[in-house]
């Protein structure tokens, strides 16, 4: 984005201005400069990763007014880039996509047309998922610039959510090529690797991105504590879930995937220790239930496994794993017509 003047040189601008032209360009400065700046100021109180809520409307109301200027600077110059830039970011924020993507339209219509407009049209249309309208438009900045990393990598994002998994692992390849500092690359390149069950280099991919930055990307512990644990290398697994708690303590997915560990360890005490922890956290959630129950089932605790299995089918009446856990534990309360029962809904 370009540079815009301080408060002081605007003022000596506008004391100097003579002809209705430069008045144009003062009020444009003055109005674009006023939008930017309450723009920023609410934009980045709102987590672009969550849903809106509604302590977030105080920083959409601001956005609304900051929008308003934009759009009287848009009056007096319709050619300036950087305000649809601005309007459509905001717009995006909010994540009102038909009026996001309407101001790039808006800006084609009054013939204007760069690789930064472009890029910006691309990364919004992947934002609310039309990822293949969004290759054809980071295509489209890659014929330009054949290098431009950020094209190259929302490209190979676009590719593996389209399943395109081979072209999305050969971009990010080729983004690690240019720059084997980029983390979200290498993360990424893990992910891929994970999910082909190629544990040594999702891991190896993973701790590159630890060598460059430890905070660089999110729960990254949680990824290394899933690579172990897949390997069976529970030692290292427990360690890395820790790391991820002590990081990200309201992670309850590490809570559970612990309590797992220790449950296949046959370390019962730990075992609900660790699923009580994600249970404070998150008490309705069915996952942490369907576990609480398993826990209390292996350490024969059938009455208080009983209830845990029979929330979880309160919550979904369909899961058979939760319906077949609680049929064990009446055959093990010696419960026979209560099992059989259930075992008619099962069959159901």
């Amino acid at each position: 984005m370009r540079e815009f003047l301080t408060s002081e040189e605007g003022i000596e601008v506008t004391n100097n201005v003579s002809t209705v032209l430069d008045w144009e360009i003062a009020l444009l400065v003055a109005l674009f400069k006023a939008a930017l700046v309450i723009i920023l100021r609410a934009v980045f109180l709102i987590d672009e990763d969550q849903a809106v809520t509604k302590d977030d409307y105080a920083s959409i109301d601001i956005i609304k007014e900051a929008l308003e200027f934009a759009k009287k600077s848009l009056l007096v110059n319709a050619q300036n880039i950087d305000t649809y830039l601005l309007v459509s970011e905001a717009y995006l924020k909010m994540g009102y996509e038909t009026e996001c993507l309407n101001y790039f339209e808006d800006a084609r219509k009054n013939g204007l047309n760069s690789v930064k407009l472009t890029l910006a049209n691309a990364v919004s249309l992947k934002h609310f998922s039309h990822f293949e309208k969004a290759k054809e438009k980071f295509l489209e900045v890659m014929l330009i610039e054949p290098n431009n990393l950020i094209a190259m990598y929302n490209l190979a994002q676009c590719e593996l959510y389209m399943q395109n998994e081979d072209q999305g692992k050969n971009l990010l390849l080729h983004v690690i090529e240019l720059n084997p500092k980029h983390t979200e690359a290498l993360y990424n390149l893990g992910i891929y690797e994970f999910k082909h069950s190629n544990y040594d280099e999702a891991i190896n991919y993973f701790q590159k991105v630890l060598s460059i930055s430890l905070k660089a990307i999110d729960n990254i512990y949680f990824d290394l504590g899933n690579c172990y644990a897949a390997k069976k290398d529970f030692g290292e697994a427990i360690k890395y879930y820790n790391k991820n708690i002590e990081y990200y303590p309201d992670s309850v997915q590490a809570y559970i995937n612990l309590s797992t560990i220790y449950l296949e360890q046959d370390n019962f005490t730990d075992a609900q220790r660790k699923i009580r922890a994600a249970y404070k956290l998150a008490p309705e959630d069915v996952l942490v239930n369907f576990t609480y129950g398993i826990i209390y089932f292996e350490s024969k605790l059938y009455k208080d496994a009983k209830e845990k299995f029979e929330y979880v089918i309160t919550k979904e009446p369909s899961e058979k794993g939760a319906l077949l856990a609680l049929l064990d534990c009446y055959i093990n309360m010696n419960e026979p017509q209560k099992a059989l029962d259930k075992l008619d809904k099962l069959q159901d």
